[in-house]
């Protein structure tokens, strides 16, 4: 059985007291001259409005994500799996921002982007607590009754935003069992909430025991985390710079296929190819900078002050790390690079900064 949630379904914001209804996945399409795919849905942000559509927006990096990576269950088909992201993007969008805008039959659809920084917020925000866990599950089941839909459907969507596995979740929907709703399991990973007609009746003259417009933050208010990105080493905006210059003088496709790699393998803890990609990169540049080798670069380049070391850190700290695990030969004892070893992502990117300005 599919691991997708029956649509139409809605996503809601308890905080913000807003809804809206998802009602038909339309198809996936690569983003012209983006490293992007689009997800395109048809949906309808109150009750009374006619139809409108929306887009995801997932960059190529994303794409080797899997939902283990957040603790829920895998899912090897790539257009199952993001449909579940694109639907826990909805929901974080309204939270974030309120409903996407309406966009009239024959105009692009309002688009939603979900590049890596979203992806690390999945996985960085904390996780909701009980009443958050009520408050989410009430306002999904009062939102559903207000779009007319036949009762509202709790899956892996759901898990990802509070990030609580199914097994926690489930424990408040038992607790509201025959009083705020009737639960029927859909397998395998799922509850199907029908609201009884006391809680409707109590949400709509505002007698309820939570006043859901009232509930506690949202669960998607992640505090910043002062460690490494998981996902990204090379921002995606600097790759997309790159890949709008207009540079006549210089190819950047090489340069931007190992930003591309770099990201790949730190995403996928390959510390042995980031440290050789990041020296790669050294390599590759100098003639941006009318240079031949990057030790001119970082002695001799007329940029600022904080520019000259950051690239005097790139040459010599990265380059030596490069080469330490490049060129050392087999021993007794061996110690392997870790994330924070090979990590010059901050560094990387004032040198790619520097590029684009130049170009």
């Amino acid at each position: 059985m599919s691991v997708v949630k029956t649509l139409p379904t809605v996503v809601a914001s308890p905080a913000r007291d807003l809804g809206l209804a998802v009602l038909e996945f339309q198809e996936p399409h690569p983003i012209a001259n983006r490293d992007a795919t689009g997800y395109y849905y048809k949906v309808r942000l109150t009750p009374d409005a006619r139809d409108t559509r929306i887009v995801l927006l997932f960059s190529g990096t994303v794409f080797y994500v899997n939902t283990d990576a957040f603790g829920l269950p895998s899912i090897p088909d790539k257009e199952t799996r993001f449909t579940v992201f694109a639907e826990a993007a909805i929901g974080d969008y309204v939270v974030e921002h309120g409903l996407p805008e309406s966009t009239p039959s024959g105009t692009a659809p309002a688009q939603i982007e979900c590049f890596s920084p979203h992806f690390q917020t999945w996985q960085d925000r904390a996780p909701a607590t009980d009443d958050q866990i009520e408050a989410y599950l009430k306002a999904h089941v009062l939102w559903s009754w207000k779009f007319a839909q036949k009762g509202w459907e709790l899956g892996l969507a759901d898990c990802l935003r509070l990030h609580r596995p199914f097994e926690f979740i489930n424990r408040i929907v038992v607790l509201g069992e025959g009083k705020e709703w009737t639960a029927h399991p859909q397998e395998p990973y799922g509850q199907w909430l029908i609201p009884t007609p006391e809680f409707l009746r109590r949400e709509r003259d505002g007698t309820g025991s939570t006043n859901i417009s009232q509930a506690s933050p949202p669960v998607n208010a992640t505090p910043p985390t002062s460690g490494p990105p998981e996902y990204v080493y090379v921002d995606e905006t600097r790759i997309g710079d790159l890949r709008r210059s207009s540079s006549t003088k210089f190819d950047l496709r090489k340069l931007i296929a190992l930003c591309e790699e770099l990201n790949i393998a730190y995403r996928s803890q390959c510390y042995h190819a980031v440290a050789a990609l990041n020296r790669a990169l050294l390599d590759h540049v100098p003639p941006v900078f009318g240079l031949r080798t990057f030790v001119e670069v970082a002695s001799n380049y007329g940029g600022t002050k904080s520019v000259k070391e950051c690239l005097k850190r790139l040459e010599e700290s990265a380059r030596d790390i490069a080469d330490m695990h490049l060129h050392t030969a087999i021993r007794a004892k061996e110690a392997l690079p870790s994330r924070t070893q090979v990590n010059f992502s901050n560094d990387i990117d004032v040198l790619l900064a520097e590029i684009v300005r130049l170009l």
